[in-house]
């Protein structure tokens, strides 16, 4: 399970600093497949 928090963060990555999918999953430690699902959710 991935926390909202950390959603919000990688959003706030690709959004306004552009970095893609993949490597957002990798700053914050999580797995992309995971994190782009959450994504989904939240938006």
């Amino acid at each position: 399970m991935i926390d909202l928090e950390t959603v919000l963060e990688a959003h706030r990555l690709i959004a306004q600093d552009g970095v893609s999918l993949a490597e957002a999953a990798r700053r914050l430690d999580v797995s992309r497949a995971t994190l782009g699902r959450a994504i989904r959710r939240v938006e």
